[in-house]
């Protein structure tokens, strides 16, 4: 009788162990699932973000009148880099710009001499 109910009770643990083991690895199938939905909404979210980000840049850019795209990211040496292929207008909109902001006598000295 002692040996059966140990049997029973080995069977039970063993049973309780594996459906344990299951529940939790469909717990972790279903955590993993959620983490790759989130992950995919926000790869769109951040692909929107920057989209957006260039939109307004360029809005901004048009309003100030700079010709050279993310302008004020761009070092002095590409900024002089650039002004080879601007407009009189553009190069006067870039200086007027440089003035009012970082002023880089680098800057000024290129758009002197393209003067």
């Amino acid at each position: 009788m002692a040996n059966e109910l140990i049997l029973r009770l080995s069977t039970s643990r063993a049973q309780l162990l594996r459906v344990t083991e299951r529940v939790r690895d469909e717990a972790i199938e279903r955590e993993l699932q959620l983490l790759a939905r989130f992950d995919g909404l926000l790869t769109q979210l951040h692909a929107r973000v920057r989209a957006e980000r260039r939109r307004l840049q360029g809005l901004a850019r048009q309003a100030r009148g700079l010709p050279l795209e993310g302008y004020d990211d761009l070092t002095a040496k590409e900024v002089v880099a650039a002004l080879e292929g601007l407009s009189e207008a553009e190069r006067a909109a870039v200086e007027a710009h440089e003035r009012a902001t970082k002023n880089r006598k680098t800057v000024l000295r290129a758009l002197a001499r393209a003067a």
